[in-house]
């Protein structure tokens, strides 16, 4: 992870106060691959991460 990324997140900040710690949001992203499949985590990452 970059330095400047790494400063963002450990940064005080009452925007991503309530966001997951790291750890926690790997293991929701894991949760709802083994609930719902590898094909819709894809379809989530693509809405949520539009590259156009």
């Amino acid at each position: 992870m970059s330095k400047t990324l790494q400063s963002i997140i450990t940064s005080p900040s009452l925007v991503r106060e309530p966001w997951f710690s790291p750890e926690a949001a790997v293991r929701a992203v894991l949760a709802f691959e083994r609930r719902f499949s590898k094909r819709h985590l894809e379809l989530a990452c693509h809405a949520a991460y539009h590259l156009c």
